[in-house]
């Protein structure tokens, strides 16, 4: 998951009193993060409806992307499912690049965690990686992903051939 301007973290475990579950986040690029502590978060709950509104519309949209993601990659053979991933993770690091970029998009995810969320094994990763590399449709270095403006056009025809 991509998390973007004024994301919250930590909301489900903090509405709940819940602090059983726990998550890394990484972050790709140059952030600034306020920290709120619980005791806080709640008195914010309480007082400002409108901060109410800003975390339940931020955990919504959220939550209906994850699932729509999920499921958009889940409806065709894994090679097609590989392809709608990677469309969407280019659309996502594109917009961490300046307006009109035409540089290559670096996929940041690894082919474990690509893997895991296909669920797919990283053996079949690699075998459409490679395959994808081979009709051009994606670039590789230092075992990292690129896809150019016009990789990305291709991985858009072979996504929609496939509906």
């Amino acid at each position: 998951l991509n998390l973007t301007l004024g994301d919250v973290i930590g909301v489900s475990e903090s509405v709940l009193n819940n602090t059983r579950y726990s998550a890394s986040v990484k972050a790709c690029t140059p952030v600034v993060v306020a920290e709120l502590n619980q005791p806080l978060f709640h008195r914010w709950l309480s007082s400002y409806p409108c901060f109410v509104n800003f975390v339940l519309k931020n955990l919504v949209t959220r939550l209906h992307y994850t699932a729509d993601f999920s499921a958009n990659c889940q409806t065709s053979a894994s090679k097609i499912n590989l392809a709608k991933y990677l469309i969407d993770r280019y659309n996502v690091r594109l917009n961490s690049l300046l307006p009109n970029s035409k540089s290559s998009v670096r996929i940041q995810e690894t082919h474990e965690m690509i893997g895991t969320f296909l669920g797919i094994s990283s053996r079949t990763v690699e075998r459409h990686l490679h395959t994808l590399k081979e009709d051009g449709l994606i670039s590789t270095f230092k075992a990292k992903i690129y896809i150019s403006p016009a990789q990305y056009q291709e991985l858009l025809n072979l996504s929609l051939i496939h509906i």
